[in-house]
């Protein structure tokens, strides 16, 4: 267990940061103006002692984690392949109570995982760890992911199950696919050399 963590957003819209236990996830094919963003944003979180949590998947998973330090992050992933770092942890390898209690909690927000292929409820089932914790008993503190959302808040691709999850929880949940909650963490680890790009007028039409 981590420790305390305090991680405001103030009326003024800065945010204010101390230590945090965070699932740092999203999509496997982000645009290009938020890769270098969330590489600069894991290692800022990593140097600030925070703990990140997250599937090691190509895409945003990868970028997130890429500069943040190995004793802080907590790599989940469903099951072991012969590639897979000694330092993942393995969903089909924790105990079995921990799997039913994963299962179910996607189970909450997917209700048809019965009807799945096996590895997909593997998945789902991994993504409630992501943000309830290995155990499923210790939640993160908040989940800064980059996936497409809709105006109604539906989110795309398999992070939205823990999405779902987090909101379901009550957990703070922050979308780089938003321009105003990219431009505050922006701020917040001072980033510059933000490129141009035509997406970041899509995404507000």
């Amino acid at each position: 267990m981590q420790g305390e963590i305090i991680f405001l957003i103030s009326k003024g819209q800065r945010l204010v940061f101390r230590k945090e236990r965070i699932a740092l996830i999203g999509s496997r094919e982000p645009y290009d103006n938020v890769v270098k963003l969330s590489v600069e944003l894991g290692k800022f979180l990593s140097d600030n002692e925070c703990s990140g949590f997250s599937g090691g998947a190509i895409g945003m998973d990868s970028h997130f984690m890429q500069e943040f330090s190995k004793e802080n992050s907590f790599i989940i992933v469903p099951e072991r392949k012969p590639t897979t770092p000694k330092n993942f942890i393995i969903w089909d390898e924790l105990d079995n109570s921990i799997k039913i209690k994963s299962y179910l909690q996607a189970k909450r927000v997917c209700p048809d995982i019965d009807n799945r292929p096996l590895y997909h409820q593997k998945l789902f089932a991994r993504n409630s760890c992501q943000v309830l914790g290995v155990d499923c008993k210790t939640p993160v503190d908040r989940v800064i992911f980059w996936a497409k959302e809709s105006k109604s808040g539906l989110v795309s691709g398999g992070t939205r199950i823990a999405v779902r999850i987090a909101r379901e929880y009550d957990i703070p949940c922050h979308n780089l696919f938003k321009p105003d909650v990219r431009k505050q963490f922006e701020e917040m680890i001072g980033y510059k050399n933000k490129p141009i790009n035509l997406f970041d007028f899509m995404e507000v039409l």
